[in-house]
C-alpha cells in the first residue's frame, strides 16, 4: 500500500497505520521541514512502514540512522516531456523578441516564491535581460506584481493567471535562466527547476534545502542566500555573464529525472 502524498500523515503521527500491517507500507513525503513536531511524526511513521520515498536530497539526515535504510531518494521527474519547444519556437509562441538573456519565473505566485526579494534584486542588476513571469497570483496579487514590473526598466512578458502545461513548458524553454530563489520556508521540490534542468537551463535559486543541494551538487547554476537581496543580485549577474554549460555529469541528472526512470525506481520498490 502506497501513501502517495504522505504529508497528510504528519498530523496523525502515524496513528492508524497499524491496521494496515498486513501490507507492505510505502509513504512518499514531498516536504521535509526540519521542525520538532514533524521530525517526531516522521520517526513514529517510520516505525510502522517498510519504505519511505522522497524527492529531497539530504533528507535522510532528518531521521535517526536506524531508519535511514528505509529511505529511497527518487529524483522529482520532469512531467512535461511531451511538450518540446526549441528556444526560438518558445519565444515566438510567447511573442518574445530580444537578444538579451531571458529570465523566467514560473508557477503559482505563492508566498514562498519571495517575489519581493526577487524584484528588489532585479532592480540592482546592471546587465541587460528580459523577464518572463507567468503563473496565477495568490499571495502576491496581480496589482502588486504589475506595480513591481513597472519599476524594473527592462522589457517583460507577464502572464498573470493559471497557465496551461503547454504555456509552462514554453516559458521554461524560452528562458536562458530559470529563477527559483525561494524562501527558507520552502522545503519541497521545484517543478520549474526540474523542467529547467531537463532543458539545460542555468538555474538561479536559494542555497536552502533541495534547490540549494541540487545547485551545489550538480553545478547547474548559482545559489543565493535565501532572502538576501545582494546575494541574489550577484547570483543573477553571474548567471547572465557565465551561463552554465551542461556536462556529461549533468546529463546523468537529466536522465534520472525522466518519467521512465521514475517508474523504474517505483516498480523496483513495489
Amino acid at each position: 500500500m502506497h501513501f502517495v502524498f504522505g504529508d497528510v500523515l504528519y498530523k496523525s503521527f502515524g496513528i492508524g497505520l497499524r491496521k494496515f500491517k498486513k501490507f507492505k507500507l510505502i509513504v512518499s513525503f514531498h516536504r521535509m521541514e526540519n521542525k520538532t513536531l514533524k521530525n517526531l511524526s516522521r520517526i513514529l511513521i517510520m516505525k510502522k512502514i517498510q519504505a519511505m520515498t522522497t524527492h529531497i536530497m539530504g533528507s535522510e539526515n532528518l531521521l535517526p540512522k536506524k531508519y535511514r535504510h528505509k529511505i529511497h531518494f527518487i529524483a522529482y521527474p520532469s512531467v512535461l516531456e511531451n511538450y518540446y519547444f526549441t528556444i526560438n519556437k518558445a519565444r515566438k509562441y510567447l511573442n518574445i523578441s530580444t537578444k538579451n538573456p531571458v529570465i523566467s519565473v514560473v508557477g503559482v505566485m505563492a508566498e514562498y516564491k519571495s517575489l519581493d526579494v526577487l524584484f528588489d534584486a532585479l532592480l540592482q542588476v546592471t546587465l541587460p535581460y528580459y523577464l518572463v513571469i507567468a503563473g496565477k497570483p495568490t499571495f502576491y496579487s496581480e496589482a502588486y506584481i504589475k506595480q513591481r514590473l513597472n519599476e524594473i526598466p527592462v522589457p517583460n512578458t507577464a502572464i498573470l493567471r493559471f497557465i496551461t502545461d503547454e504555456e509552462f513548458a514554453a516559458c521554461i524553454a524560452a528562458a536562458d535562466i530559470v529563477a527559483v530563489p525561494y524562501s527558507n520556508a520552502f522545503e519541497g521540490t521545484s517543478g520549474p527547476m526540474a523542467e529547467g534542468i531537463r532543458l539545460k537551463k542555468t538555474i538561479v535559486g536559494s542555497d536552502h534545502s533541495n534547490i540549494g543541494e541540487y545547485i551545489k551538487s550538480y553545478k547547474i547554476g548559482y545559489s543565493a542566500i535565501a532572502g538576501n537581496i545582494y546575494s541574489l543580485t550577484q547570483a543573477i549577474e553571474n548567471a547572465i555573464k557565465y551561463p552554465v554549460v551542461y556536462t556529461e555529469f549533468m546529463d546523468k541528472l537529466i536522465q534520472s529525472q525522466t518519467t521512465s526512470s521514475f517508474r523504474k525506481h517505483m516498480n523496483n520498490l513495489y
